[in-house]
């Protein structure tokens, strides 16, 4: 038995294992986790923008959110 038959024989049982332990009720999800695990080492530098751009966003909103109540508070007020 060479290695590269133990290797190819090992990862074949691996992939089979791994996914009966996704299927199976147990909540160990090991393709999710490679999945996730690549998804944010694809997306790391989009993800950091995109809380850079939420953060400036929340700030926005929060000015024009003080804006309007300044402005109804005005109208109360000449109403009065």
């Amino acid at each position: 038995m060479s290695i590269q038959e133990i290797l190819a024989s090992s990862s074949g049982v691996l992939v089979i294992l791994m996914t009966l332990i996704q299927i199976a009720p147990i909540k160990v999800n090991p393709w999710s986790k490679i999945a996730k695990a690549i998804g944010k080492a694809l997306n790391g530098d989009v993800m950091t923008k995109l809380n850079e751009v939420q953060e400036r966003l929340d700030g926005h909103i929060r000015i024009d959110d003080e804006r309007n109540a300044d402005a109804h508070r005005v109208q109360i007020l000449r109403f009065n």
